[in-house]
């Protein structure tokens, strides 16, 4: 999901199988004041702005895996996150629980399905092979 300044949000999801997409539904929309004003509020925190995440190498082989990426666009740059596992990411779920439920909350309604293009930002990167057991 991709949030923008201006409340709007552009929301993909896909069936994988192999790598491939089975399928790919797109959803567009706006943000409800409460619905933002909950988001800055998780992400103007000072223990989110405060996170430093590390680059995780990533073996080709991932137990569990789960990955995601988080990226907030700050003043003159972007904070980035990426995570490959839950139990990666547990180090850092007091400030990142409170965006995923968020998120959930969001994603939860009933979105209507739009004809917009997919967003290459929406994509999963295929650029590593990992195979997760």
């Amino acid at each position: 999901m991709l949030v923008f300044s201006n409340r709007r949000f552009h929301a993909e999801k896909a069936s994988l199988h192999a790598g491939k997409d089975q399928e790919r539904m797109v959803y567009e929309g706006d943000i409800s004041d409460s619905e933002w004003n909950a988001l800055d509020g998780i992400l103007e925190s000072e223990g989110f702005r405060s996170l430093k995440v590390p680059a995780e190498y990533v073996p080709l082989a991932v137990r569990g895996a789960h990955f995601f990426t988080i990226s907030v666009r700050r003043e003159k740059e972007f904070q980035n996150m990426e995570f490959t596992s839950d139990n990666g990411r547990k180090p850092y779920d007091a400030e990142v629980k409170p965006l995923l439920r968020w998120w959930k909350s969001v994603r939860s309604k009933q979105m209507a399905v739009s004809e917009a293009p997919t967003d290459s930002r929406c994509e999963l990167d295929n650029s590593r092979g990992v195979f997760s057991y």
